[in-house]
């Protein structure tokens, strides 16, 4: 059992739990901490918000048993979710808007639609990834189908538009931020382990949206 640093990058909606992510301070790279080696796997809300409430940015130390990933999430990473997880400091945004953590990739996941392929996902070696995107905008509507409301967005990478992209981070899932545009934002976007049953595609989402300065932009995309 290893004792980790981390930088928590997410708290965001699974299951009425929490996708919890972030990097490994030293390293950078990511990990996912999941409560188990199966699709189950969220945080319980209180192992994250339970005294002391940990925040995003906030530096935290935690126990990791062993790697778990599964499919295209090679991130994941098994934790004992009754073992204290202690902050050790806090950081701010432009701490980390730096090459060794933002990502430069030419396209999100692999290409410019809302998902990929089954084999599309088979074929990458992650599942989370740290960009920089403009015109960031929320798009907040009650589905009477489904009978929930349902939380997209939409922004622009590298000049491409992405469209009707599923938004879990709670922060931005309001419904008074409902055609708000964000402009210039930092966003950390995921894939699920597993394709949608319907179509058998893997869609891409936004767990967490920090907002920032101007000018602290000096990482240029």
């Amino acid at each position: 059992m290893n004792k980790i640093r981390m930088i928590l990058m997410t708290k965001s909606y699974k299951h009425n739990n929490y996708c919890v992510a972030g990097f490994e301070l030293r390293s950078g790279k990511w990990i996912r901490l999941v409560s188990s080696k199966t699709l189950d796997n969220a945080i319980k809300k209180e192992v994250i918000d339970d005294p002391p409430k940990k925040e995003c940015l906030d530096v935290i130390e935690v126990k990791i048993i062993e790697r778990v990933p599964l499919n295209c999430q090679t991130e994941n990473c098994l934790i004992n979710e009754k073992d204290p997880i202690s902050i050790v400091a806090k950081l701010q945004i432009d701490d980390i808007l730096n090459s060794k953590f933002l990502d430069d990739y030419d396209f999100i996941f692999g290409n410019g639609d809302k998902c990929i392929s089954e084999d599309e996902a088979t074929k990458l070696d992650y599942s989370l990834t740290f960009v920089l995107v403009q015109s960031f905008t929320v798009a907040i509507n009650y589905n009477d189908e489904y009978g929930k409301w349902m939380n997209k967005c939409s922004f622009r990478y590298k000049g491409r538009l992405y469209t009707n992209i599923s938004l879990t981070d709670p922060e931005y899932c309001k419904e008074e931020y409902n055609g708000k545009n964000f402009g210039n934002v930092a966003l950390v976007m995921s894939l699920p382990a597993v394709p949608y049953e319907n179509d058998g595609m893997y869609y891409k989402f936004v767990a967490k949206v920090f907002e920032y300065q101007e000018h602290l932009w000096f990482y240029k995309n």
